[in-house]
This record gives structure tokens, sequence and C-alpha cells, in this order.
């Protein structure tokens, strides 16, 4: 007779919800993990931030100058929120762990954090008057692309529906770490029940599709029957490497040029009856704890949605202040128009690589989704430095 688990795969087209979008897997303490399609990384919930949160997605943007002409912008021309100061203030507050005299991403920039913190200091004051911005700070390009354009890719929170108890609805399991020598079971090994009747189970959710991409981002929100909301975080894995199930599909002729996360989620929801193949092409096995608060970031800063940047930080340090033409999109996700946002670089990433690489968290759940998606692209970014602080040029930085 089949597990428990095994049968629900192969029912999961019957209750399978998506959440359509593209992720890429991070690296998480250390563990080598590629991205494949889009995404990536961390997270997490805390409701006593929720409306801060909420506040990173409007925009104050009411602009006294053409702010399409970079020479003659303003403060008027950048979103400015409790989002955008709280995120300068942990800027601040993080480079002032340091000597002046540290010198950070020597790849690129190569700055002092003593410049750093003047910088972001400047850039607090500039907020609040309407000096023009090329007067008092360097726009340092951070693309080696001949259109001057950074590659950006958008990150999100998924939340996913779960209950406490197995039910015929809910019978996907989310598991936490066995901590002995049964956590490096497969995949496969582990959906026909490796680790059923131990007691593993934190959660139990009714989505394989949106759980699979749980397991590659390495965390989200439970929303439980009473809308209580739980951070799944990662805490660990079953130590094998990361395989792409799009390159999996395509060797095998169920995709053909769209590899896209959208792409994949159609095909399984056409073909029910391969989804625990394909899953278990990827022998990578997250284990996660249940929690209440907001992950920290590699900079042991707290994810600020609308601002925060992953980046290689050989050429972009935390700490900097980087300036972004981001997209502006509607409960449908469609773009509205385009606005000049301030981003924090708070993280790291596997495949975050190079100089002109940016991946931007855009919050938790179905709105954060939309904006993640209409992220990616090439957009105009920069790194700001004020102008009492000098440029150490580099082949990768160059002044606007």
């Amino acid at each position: 007779m089949l597990n428990r688990y095994v049968a629900a795969m192969l029912m999961a087209g019957l209750a399978i919800t998506s959440i359509h979008a593209e992720f890429l897997p991070k690296d998480y303490a250390g563990e080598q993990m590629s991205r494949y399609e889009q995404v990536e990384i961390t997270d997490s919930w805390n409701t006593s931030s929720e409306g801060l949160y909420s506040e990173s997605f409007t925009s104050s943007v009411s602009p006294s100058v053409d702010c399409n002409q970079l020479a003659i912008m303003n403060s008027s021309c950048v979103v400015n929120n409790k989002a955008t100061r709280e995120g300068l203030s942990n800027q601040i507050k993080f480079l002032k762990k340091y000597p002046r005299y540290r010198r950070f991403a020597d790849k690129g920039v190569n700055l002092s954090s003593g410049q750093l913190l003047n910088t972001a200091n400047g850039v607090l004051r500039w907020l609040d008057n309407q000096q023009s911005l090329l007067d008092q700070f360097e726009l340092v390009s951070l693309s080696h692309y001949t259109s001057n354009k950074t590659k950006f890719t958008g990150y999100y929170t998924p939340e996913i529906e779960a209950r406490k108890h197995y039910s015929y609805e809910y019978r996907f399991p989310v598991y936490r770490d066995p901590m002995d020598n049964q956590r490096t079971f497969s995949r496969a090994d582990i959906n026909k029940g490796a680790l059923e009747g131990r007691g593993l189970e934190i959660a139990w959710v009714r989505d394989a599709i949106d759980l699979f991409y749980i397991h590659m981002q390495g965390s989200g929100v439970l929303v439980f029957e009473d809308g209580a909301r739980k951070v799944l975080r990662y805490s660990g894995s079953n130590g094998k490497h990361f395989k792409s199930i799009a390159k999996y599909m395509q060797s095998r002729g169920y995709l053909n040029g769209d590899l896209s996360r959208r792409a994949i989620t159609a095909w399984l929801h056409q073909h029910p009856e391969s989804i625990s193949e394909v899953f278990a092409a990827n022998p990578r096995y997250v284990y996660f704890s249940i929690g209440n608060e907001m992950a920290s970031t590699a900079s042991g800063m707290k994810l600020i949605p609308g601002h925060t940047v992953a980046v290689d930080t050989s050429f972009i340090p935390f700490g900097a202040v980087l300036l972004a033409e981001i997209p502006r999109i509607d409960n449908q996700g469609n773009i509205l128009n385009y606005e000049w946002r301030l981003l924090f670089p708070q993280d790291r990433g596997n495949a975050i690589k190079g100089n002109s690489r940016l991946d931007f968290y855009t919050g938790t759940g179905e709105w954060a989704r939309n904006w993640a998606n209409q992220v990616t692209g090439l957009r105009r970014a920069y790194l700001l430095l004020d102008k009492s602080q000098s440029v150490l040029q580099t082949a990768s930085a160059k002044p606007y």
C-alpha cells in the first residue's frame, strides 16, 4: 500500500493552488545551493511591524522637478516614508560598529566605513531639504553593461495555508530537523515516508507545489485557520546538492524554451501524477523551525520590504546607500509608473554575483509576489557617495 504522503502527491492535482512566481534558492548557513530561475532568500513575519512595512509600498513621491533628469533631481523624487528612514538608520547603526578606516568591497567601490557612514548621514539630511542630488552626492554606476543598467531580480516571502494536524486536505508535512543520521535521507526517501511516525511534523499544508518552493527559498509564512501567522525559518537540510527541476523537466521533454516557475507550475497542474517524479529530481530537502519574529539578514539587520537588497559584498558593501528606479504596481500587478527608491544592501546570496546584480525584497504575500515579478530586468541603479568623500576608481565602479 502506498504511504499517505505518496498517495497525497498523486492526488495533489485536486487541491493545488499556486503562488505563480519564480524563485531561486539561496546559500544558507554556508551550504552551497545554485539558483536556476529568478529570485532568492529568506523570510518571516512580525505582526508588530506590519503597519510600518505596508508603508514601504505606498509612494510619497510628489516631484517638484523632472525626476527623469538626474542633473536636477532632488529629494522630492524619492520615496520617503517610515521604512525608508528606518532602513537608513539601520545602515548607520551597522557602520558605527566598525572603525572609520575599515574598508569594504575591495573588488568594487572599495570604500571605508567612514565614507559610507558620512554618506548615509548625508542622505538622511538630504531627505529633509530640496537640494539637488548631484550637488551633494556622486552617483557611482554599478553596471558593467553598455546600457549602464543593473540586473535586478525580486524576491518575497510566500504565504501558505496550514493546519496543526493532518487531514486529507492538509496532508503535506512540514518537518523539523531530525538532528540525527536520518536527516540525510533524500527528498524521494522522505516523500516515501522515511520520516513518518517520529513526531517531526510542525504543520501540514495542502499545496505540494508551494511547499516545494518554500523549501527552495528556505522560509515562508504559515497562515492557520484562526488567522494566526507563523514564520517558517530554515533550520537545516539533508546536505544533498540542489538540482534544478527545470533542467530535469527540459531533459525529459516536459518543457521546452520557457523554464520559468509559471511554466513549471502550469505543467505540474496538468500532470499531477508526475509531481513526485519531478520533485524527486532535486534530492535536497530543507527542514524548518517555527516562530514569530522577523529573521535577520546576513548583515544582522532585519528585512525592509521595498528597500532591502541582496548584493555581492565583494563589490557593493553592507551599509551603502543605493538609488534605483523601481516599477510601482497596482493590486493586480500592473505597472503604473516608475519611482526612485533608496535601497539598502543588507543581505547576500550565493547566486548574486558581480557588481551589477541586485536582488530586491518586496515583502510578504500575493501583492509582494506581483511586485517581485515586475522588478526583474535591467534598471538604473547607483551607489551614492557624499561629495566630501573621494571615490576610489576601479574598473567596476565609475561615477555617473
